[in-house]
C-alpha cells in the first residue's frame, strides 16, 4: 500500500506572493492535504504571512525542506529559481508542483524530470487550462478526427500590464528570473493550449520587440510556425494592448472550425456536440489578480491523486516542455533572424 494513502500530505509553499497564496487557500481546502508552512526569500516579513495562512513561514531553505512532516512543495517563485528550488526539493526526497513554466530551458526541464524518476516522486507542472473540462472536450473532438485534419491555428492576446505592474517585483520583465515577456510569462498559457491540441512545432519564425514598457524582454511579438502535423499556426500577443482584451484561439480543420475568444465558444462549425462552457472565469487579460483558480484547484487535486497512486500527474515535466520550446524557438528566431527547426 502506498505510504502516502490514509493520511494527509503535508505541503509546503514556496512564494508568499499572489500565486502563492492561491496554493496555500487550495491545499487548505483539501481533505487529503494539509498546508505545513511556507518559505519566502531571506529578510522578508514573515510574521504578516504566518499571520494570514495560519502556518510557519521560514526564510532559510534548508530548513523549510528539512522540516518533519513535510510531503511535497507547491513552487510559486520567479521562474528563474524553478530549477534551484525544485532541484533541492527531489533531491531530499518530496514531491513538487511547479508554477508555469517548469524551468526557463529544456535541459534543466529533463534533469528534473529524470531526478524526479530516480527517486520515485511525482513532479508535475500547473498549467490549468489543460485541466479544464471545456478544454478537455475540445482536445477530445479534434483528437478525435472529427475536425478533419488540422490545417491552421491562430492564437491573438491582446493583454494589457501597465509599468507600475513590471515595477511591483524586482523579477518582473528580467530574463534571469522572468525568462521573457508576453509570451513565456502572460501568453505561455494559451502557447500550451495550441500546442496540447495541434501537437509539438516543428519549425518556428518570430519577430518580437519591446514597444511600450520599459522592461528587459518583449512586451509584443508575432510567431509563425509548422507543426510536425503540418499544420501552420500564428501566435501574436502583446502587453500593451489598452485596456486589454480577451486572447482568442481560432482552430481550422479540413472538416470544421470554431473559434474561441476568453473562455467562451463564440463560432462553432463542427460536425460534433459543443463542448460545455467552461465554469472559471478569467479576468486576466488586464489583471493577473483576476485569474481564476477553479483549475488550479483541480490540478492541486490530481497532483495529490497522482502521489497517493504513484503514477503521473496530469501534467509531467516532459509534456509541459513541449510550450516552453516552441518559445524558445521564438526566441531564438527573433534574436537570429532565422526560422528554428526543433
Amino acid at each position: 500500500m502506498n505510504q502516502h494513502k490514509n493520511k494527509p500530505l503535508g505541503f509546503g509553499v514556496i512564494g508568499v506572493g499572489t500565486a502563492g497564496s492561491w496554493y496555500a487557500t487550495i491545499v487548505k481546502e483539501q481533505s487529503d492535504a494539509r498546508l505545513l508552512s511556507a518559505l519566502r526569500s531571506p529578510g522578508g516579513d514573515t510574521a504578516s504571512i504566518e499571520a494570514t495562512w495560519g502556518v510557519p513561514c521560514f526564510d532559510e531553505s534548508e530548513a523549510f525542506f528539512r522540516q518533519e512532516g513535510l510531503d511535497a512543495v507547491c513552487l510559486a517563485t520567479p521562474s528563474g529559481q524553478h530549477f534551484a528550488q525544485a532541484k533541492r526539493a527531489l533531491e531530499l526526497g518530496k514531491h513538487v508542483l511547479i508554477e508555469k513554466p517548469i524551468t526557463l530551458n529544456i535541459a534543466e526541464a529533463k534533469e528534473l524530470y529524470a531526478l524526479a524518476q530516480a527517486n520515485n516522486l511525482r513532479l508535475g507542472v500547473t498549467l490549468q487550462r489543460r485541466a479544464d473540462p471545456f478544454f478537455r472536450q475540445i482536445k477530445s473532438v479534434i483528437d478525435s478526427g472529427r475536425l478533419g485534419k488540422p490545417v491552421l491555428l491562430n492564437i491573438s492576446m491582446p493583454y494589457f500590464r501597465t509599468q507600475a505592474y513590471y515595477e511591483s517585483a524586482a523579477w518582473r520583465g528580467t530574463p534571469e528570473l522572468d525568462g521573457g515577456g508576453i509570451l513565456m510569462n502572460q501568453g505561455i498559457h494559451i502557447v500550451d493550449l495550441g500546442v496540447w491540441w495541434f501537437g509539438r512545432a516543428r519549425q518556428v519564425a518570430a519577430f518580437s520587440g519591446t514597444l511600450a514598457r520599459d522592461i528587459s524582454v518583449e512586451d509584443t511579438a508575432s510567431v509563425s510556425l509548422i507543426f510536425e502535423n503540418g499544420a501552420l499556426g500564428s501566435i501574436s500577443g502583446t502587453t500593451a494592448s489598452t485596456p486589454g482584451a480577451a486572447h482568442s484561439l481560432e482552430v481550422c480543420g479540413s472538416e470544421g472550425s470554431f473559434r474561441i475568444e476568453g473562455e467562451r465558444i463564440v463560432r462553432w462549425d463542427v460536425q460534433a456536440e459543443k463542448p460545455q462552457a467552461t465554469v472559471q472565469k478569467d479576468g486576466g487579460a488586464a489583471d493577473p489578480k483576476a485569474i481564476s483558480t477553479q483549475n488550479h484547484a483541480l490540478i492541486i487535486q490530481d497532483f495529490i491523486a497522482a502521489i497517493q497512486e504513484a503514477r503521473e500527474p496530469m501534467i509531467n515535466a516532459l509534456t509541459a516542455s513541449h510550450s516552453l520550446e516552441l518559445i524558445l524557438a521564438a526566441y531564438q528566431s527573433a534574436q537570429s533572424g532565422q526560422i528554428i527547426t526543433l
